[in-house]
């Protein structure tokens, strides 16, 4: 009969060290940092996108309006909004 490998498999586990005290402060100190900055890049990216999506659109505004024959006075703030 077939026996289960499991015991072999045992016999070449090794225990994982345990992890090194780590000071509470020091870590709680650090994830806040990284918290921080990982905000402030969400809010660059999201500000970038925004801005990439109304300089589109008032690209587009512009086209529409222009084969309209009327000004395109939506787009010029979708651009300013554009940056």
């Amino acid at each position: 009969p077939l026996r289960p490998a499991l015991p072999l498999r045992c016999n070449y586990c090794s225990r994982a060290p345990s992890p090194p005290s780590i000071n509470s402060a020091e870590t709680a100190s650090k994830i806040a940092r990284w918290s921080l900055r990982l905000n402030a890049d969400n809010t660059f990216l999201s500000y970038h996108r925004n801005a990439i999506i109304a300089t589109v659109a008032g690209a587009a505004m512009v086209q529409y309006r222009k084969g309209e024959g009327r000004p395109p006075l939506a787009a010029a703030c979708l651009f300013a909004i554009g940056g």
